[in-house]
């Protein structure tokens, strides 16, 4: 059932982001019957408050079961876990020269093929690791990626406004890349990917991109809408809490899983009478 409505989830999230980005008086006019420039401040609000929920969701997931379970099973998983926060690392100081995730609270100006591909390459890690990962749905990484995509698309359409792109081009744009994130997770639960020999890297190497994503480049500006916002600090500890909470849970129960004895308990020799 997850393999259905996580990426439907994620479609209907992307989707949600971009028209509220792209068109804001679409989704608002229900609540608010402004101008669209009212609208559009209106929608910036919505994902100001958004925006710090998702980063507590993926801090959490990252400190209590990514980075354990990534750096647990062999010196080659952590290889490859370093190996996917060099290489982000790489790509965003070097060849993007922008942060991988260039949502709210960025600079915008300069947005071209670059800022695009940034924003590609985030959107297809997040569809590809939560599908190698395959975690539990109340987890910190599907709670976090479903609002995630909001912040995401609302960004990207958010710079598009300011390019050639409009009307026919701006939806056909919009409906490529909420399809990304999607896909990649569809692609990365399909047989022939879960059969590579070395899928396990491949998880620690993903593992490696998205930690430092969040610590990086969400929580920096996670903290900027924070001090702009004290109110929002709230629902970030909050968030948080759940995030880190569930996924210490869920390694308890998946330890018990492997161990059955420790979920039972120990047993005692019982004396006759």
């Amino acid at each position: 059932m997850l393999g259905v409505v996580l990426p439907l989830g994620l479609l209907i999230s992307g989707a949600v982001g971009f028209l509220l980005g792209a068109k804001p008086a679409l989704l608002l006019r229900m609540f608010h019957n402004g101008a669209e420039q009212n609208g559009s401040r209106d929608a910036q609000d919505i994902v100001d408050y958004l925006y710090p929920l998702a980063v507590a969701f993926f801090a959490g997931f990252v400190f209590s079961t990514l980075v354990p379970d990534a750096l647990s099973h062999s010196k080659g998983s952590f290889a490859a876990f370093v190996g996917g926060i060099a290489v982000m690392a790489i790509l965003s100081k070097l060849v993007f020269k922008r942060d991988p995730c260039c949502e709210t609270g960025h600079d915008h100006r300069g947005f071209g093929a670059m800022s695009l591909a940034a924003m590609a390459v985030c959107s297809l890690n997040d569809g590809f690791l939560i599908g190698l990962l395959a975690p539990p749905w109340f987890s910190g990484l599907n709670l976090g990626m479903l609002v995630h995509k909001i912040s995401s698309s609302f960004a990207i359409a958010q710079v598009l406004k300011q390019t050639r792109f409009r009307g026919m081009g701006l939806a056909l744009f919009g409906a490529a890349y909420t399809l990304i994130s999607p896909a990649a997770y569809l692609v990365a639960k399909s047989p022939w990917v879960r059969a590579l020999p070395d899928s396990e890297l491949l998880l620690a190497f993903s593992a490696g991109l998205l930690a430092y994503v969040t610590l990086a480049s969400l929580v920096p500006h996670a903290r900027g809408i924070i001090r702009r916002r004290p109110r929002t600090a709230y629902g970030f500890v909050f968030a948080f809490l759940i995030s880190i909470s569930l996924g210490f849970w869920h390694t308890a129960l998946h330890h018990s899983m492997e161990r059955p004895e420790a979920a039972v308990g120990p047993s005692f020799p019982v004396s006759a009478p």
